[in-house]
């Protein structure tokens, strides 16, 4: 200690050198650098690592709590070209990429997914009546309807069958061409 901050030496070639950890490391011109898998560590158990192996780079936590990432309007992830990968806006959507492209997107009212979706089933759990839309450019909207144990085909209105499949296991056909 010199009076004003800690100074440490290291040695080098049998060079010894002076350096503080005192001074901003930005302002002057000292750069902190790690050799592969050295790692820069943080907690009394070394909970939180930056690291990087010499193939991949990791900001490992291995601690009790969260890994938070913080940011004041959003987070974002990208490659090194500047592609997007996910953005979650403060207050706002989650967006995941693919290959640049937008393809899920968090909303006020659920989420728009652009492109197909796979899945091993789906669950639709609506207490009133639930209704999945498909809609097809050109020819209009059609809805799948479960209502008091019956489950219906309906287009556009929402009010007419066009199939029905009652919970007795009845099925009714409708047609309009009469």
């Amino acid at each position: 200690y010199n009076g004003s901050s800690w100074v440490y030496s290291t040695n080098y070639n049998n060079v010894t050198a002076p350096y503080s950890l005192a001074q901003d490391l930005a302002t002057n011109s000292h750069d902190i650098k790690f050799g592969d898998n050295a790692k820069a560590t943080f907690g009394a158990s070394d909970d939180l690592q930056i690291y990087h192996d010499g193939s991949n780079s990791y900001i490992k936590d291995s601690g009790t709590g969260t890994l938070r990432l913080q940011g004041s309007s959003s987070i974002l992830m990208q490659k090194l070209d500047g592609e997007i990968m996910m953005i979650a806006r403060e207050d706002g959507a989650v967006e995941l990429n693919h290959n640049g492209s937008q393809k899920l997107k968090t909303t006020s009212t659920g989420v728009d997914v652009t492109g197909t979706v796979t899945a091993d089933g789906l669950t639709v759990d609506n207490s009133i009546a639930p209704i999945v839309t498909l809609t097809e450019t050109g020819v209009g909207t059609y809805y799948t309807v479960v209502d008091g144990g019956h489950y219906s085909i309906r287009h556009n209105d929402l009010t007419t069958n066009y199939f029905r499949l009652q919970s007795n296991g009845d099925i009714s056909f409708y047609e309009d061409t009469g």
